[in-house]
Formats: C-alpha cells, structure tokens, sequence
C-alpha cells in the first residue's frame, strides 16, 4: 500500500488516503478483519477517501471522509470486535439492518451494534469521526 506510506509521511495521522476507487475499496477490505465493503453506484464518480486515526490503547478515534459524485455504500457483512460510535460532521446517511433503518444527519451521533450487520447509503460525502472500542 504505497499510499498509505506516503500518506504517512505527509500527516502522521493519517492511515490511508487515495483517489483511486480499487485503492479505496481494497483498503476497506484490508482493515478491520474484512468485515467492511465500500461500492459507488458510479465508480467513475469517485473523488477521494481519507482516513486518519489517532489510537490510545484499546480506544482508536477516526476521522474518516469520502467523496463522490453520486451514492455510495458501506457495508458490514460480519461482526466486529470493537464498539463503534460514529459522529456525523458531513453528508446524510440512510443505515439499513435486520432491526430496520434509520437516517443520520450531520450532528447525529449512532451507536453501531458489533454484532448485527448492516447497510450504509450515503449521496455524495461522508465525514465523520468514529470511536472505536476494542471489546475484546
């Protein structure tokens, strides 16, 4: 992963920066056991992703952001080992799991449940911070 080096050396805090969908989405697939998938509707709309991360023992805080000209998808497909606490700065969200769906908002905060699976639709940029919590 020649840019997450080079990003390194820009920001120390930042982990993986690209503006290459296929980086994008093998960086998603790379982290976190797997258990996330990034799509765009249109990957040719695909403008950039970012993410920086900031960890202190069991406690990981993130500022992740995505850009694209159109809809885009996040998906959990498997249980994670941490608590998840996400705060919306930019874009909307609709989340859509087995208990339903709900529509997030910037100045929204969620709690992600480490074991359901679930959908995240986004309309062209996301920017939130997430708090992660090692539960093992």
């Amino acid at each position: 992963m020649e840019q997450s080096i080079q990003a390194q050396r820009d920001h120390p805090a930042i982990r993986f920066r690209t503006r290459d969908m296929r980086a994008c989405r093998d960086y998603f697939r790379s982290v976190r056991d797997g258990t996330h998938n990034f799509d765009a509707a249109r990957p040719q709309n695909f403008q950039g992703f970012a993410h920086h991360e900031w960890p202190v023992g069991r406690i990981s805080l993130n500022l992740v952001n995505i850009e694209c000209k159109g809809d885009f998808t996040v998906t959990k497909s498997a249980p994670i080992p941490y608590f998840q606490f996400n705060f919306l700065l930019e874009g909307q969200c609709e989340i859509r799991g087995r208990d339903g769906r709900v529509v997030a908002n910037p100045g929204d905060a969620l709690v992600v449940d480490p074991e359901q699976t679930a959908t995240e639709y986004w309309h062209n940029r996301s920017t939130q911070y997430l708090l992660r919590v090692d539960r093992r």
